[in-house]
């Protein structure tokens, strides 16, 4: 019998069940359709003070089984069609992440190829973390990350993976117990390659620039493509890109794959009235004014003159709407010059 009062992490993490997710386990999966997309509301401070603080004495009081059926994860209408899912290998899962991620093999797509299954576990999360509410969180990032591939299926297969669909599957509620819990999951295309985030920042540096303006173009017309068809990523980084391909010789081939990962916290159209989806231009969305590039600055990725750089690279594409004064006024920050120093030429005598 679990206890029924956790006073630390390390009593809640005794507490998890058997890990589910290792190579070899097959696992019987439903279709499912994702809910309508929630809001934002699984930050502990950022929601109404007294829900937060009952989710805290949540936290600090129940156990996992009890804060599940608490909070389980939003119902919708179940499909009775399902498939056969077996992992091959582990990619990022274990305790203490926000999702399960596993390359598996299942039966009818792809011929059995491999494929990521992205289990939205909140038993496994970091709960050293303690400013999320992840039995919250997990159907948050499931319907904006299902909600996101759907609304970019013209992007499927080239700037962003393929999206097979959305599941549901069984898994103990606890360790030789009879009772199951839900747990949601979005399987995708399998990229193999180079994520940007394990290149440390000397190997970055030690690359060509033009090798790097390869990268980053088709980072950033990735990025501003999804926005134009109703997409904010919102979480661009170097670990939610990767280069298809095993060769960093191959990072400056013009017909190299750059793919966007991790769409799990995006906005996506109809969702937040306040950004006005369109066909941006990245010489306006991208302006070095708006910092968007600083990231990868730090990172080594940008080592030149932005501004120039992406104009240059954006001044032609007809993808994007003109560029009109009313545009920049609105898309470009504004940011004031630094007062000039009085001329000392022309400085009045005292």
């Amino acid at each position: 019998m679990v206890s029924h009062r956790h006073n630390s992490v390390r009593a809640l993490v005794e507490a998890l069940p058997e890990f589910p997710y290792y190579p070899g386990r097959s696992i019987l999966l439903r279709k499912h359709v994702p809910p309508p997309l929630t809001a934002y509301n699984y930050v502990y401070w950022d929601i109404d003070r007294t829900e937060g603080n009952e989710l805290l004495r949540d936290r600090e009081e129940l156990s996992l089984q009890q804060r599940y059926h608490k909070h389980p994860p939003i119902e919708t209408k179940p499909l009775g069609s399902g498939l056969s899912l077996k992992i091959v290998r582990s990619l990022r899962a274990g305790p203490s992440h926000p999702a399960q991620l596993v390359q598996a093999q299942a039966e009818g797509i792809e011929d059995g190829k491999p494929i990521v299954a992205k289990f939205y576990d909140p038993f496994y999360w970091n709960h050293e973390q303690d400013d999320i509410e992840p039995f919250r969180f997990v159907d948050f990032e499931y319907s904006h990350e299902a909600a996101a591939y759907r609304q970019l299926d013209k992007l499927q297969g080239s700037m962003i993976p393929k999206y097979y669909g959305s599941y549901s599957c069984e898994m103990p509620l606890a360790d030789n117990s009879p009772q199951k819990r839900s747990v949601r999951v979005n399987l995708v295309e399998f990229i193999e390659g180079i994520c940007l985030e394990s290149l440390s920042l000397d190997v970055v540096k030690s690359l060509p620039q033009s090798t790097k303006q390869n990268v980053m173009e088709k980072i950033v017309r990735a990025e501003s493509y999804a926005f134009a068809y109703g997409v904010n990523h919102g979480d661009l980084w170097p670990r939610n890109v990767i280069v298809q391909s095993s060769n960093l010789s191959e990072f400056g081939d013009p017909k190299v794959r750059v793919v966007l990962l991790d769409f799990g916290t995006a906005d996506t159209k109809g969702t937040d009235d306040e950004i006005p989806y369109a066909a941006v231009s990245p010489i306006l969305r991208w302006h070095a004014n708006n910092m968007r590039h600083e990231k990868w600055q730090d990172r080594g990725w940008v080592d030149w003159e932005w501004q120039p750089w992406i104009v240059k690279c954006f001044a032609d594409d007809a993808v994007f709407e003109p560029i009109t004064k009313e545009l920049s006024k609105f898309w470009v920050r504004y940011v004031p010059s630094p007062p000039r120093s009085p001329d000392v030429r022309t400085a009045p005598s005292t």
